[in-house]
């Protein structure tokens, strides 16, 4: 795979909205030919899927999802978009599987080629949310050869539900299988 990866660790509410206006605008460009985008947020949330900024200010998962959608860049309209949202979703603590309340798949979103996959249930939080990362890098590198992501997915949440009972990891998809491949040149 041949990646460009953009590492911020501090990121204030300006800098989170320049940040992202940044990559839309590489990417609408697309003078390196991308082929996928692939956004990985790691941090604080709330309900909503509300990212809360180091300054204390949010922006909403949606609206950062949405600057790369087909309105907002022609160009990279029919390219997949994988997002993976690491944050709390509000205060609430599952004790398990039997308290465990999943949203399912909503038709939130009606652009193409989006996978939103979160690390939680809208209204909970995790304590360990370094092992959500963790299975999901592992996941997707051992697998992306000869697997479609729909797989990786389920493998995912089959490898989070045997050993932490209380994640219950929740997908939202617009497409239907995407299979990683090199780019031919």
């Amino acid at each position: 795979m041949n990646l460009y990866i953009i590492k911020n660790y501090i990121l204030m509410q300006k800098k989170l909205k320049t940040f992202t206006d940044n990559v839309t605008k590489r990417l609408g460009e697309n003078k390196n030919q991308y082929d996928a985008l692939v956004m990985i947020i790691c941090g604080h949330g709330d309900r909503e899927g509300i990212l809360l900024a180091s300054d204390g200010g949010h922006i909403t998962i949606d609206n950062i999802r949405t600057k790369f959608d087909g309105h907002h860049i022609k160009l990279f309209q029919n390219y997949p978009k994988l997002f993976i949202i690491n944050t709390c979703r509000g205060e609430s603590r599952s004790d398990g599987r039997k308290n465990v309340i999943t949203r399912g798949l909503t038709s939130k979103h009606n652009d193409t080629n989006f996978v939103m996959l979160w690390s939680t249930t809208n209204g909970y939080k995790v304590d360990d949310t370094s092992y959500f990362s963790k299975v999901v890098k592992d996941t997707i590198i051992s697998n992306y050869k000869d697997h479609s992501l729909q797989h990786m997915l389920q493998k995912i949440r089959a490898d989070l539900q045997e050993h932490v009972e209380c994640y219950c990891p929740e997908c939202e998809t617009t497409t239907y299988d995407i299979f990683f491949e090199a780019k031919k040149i």
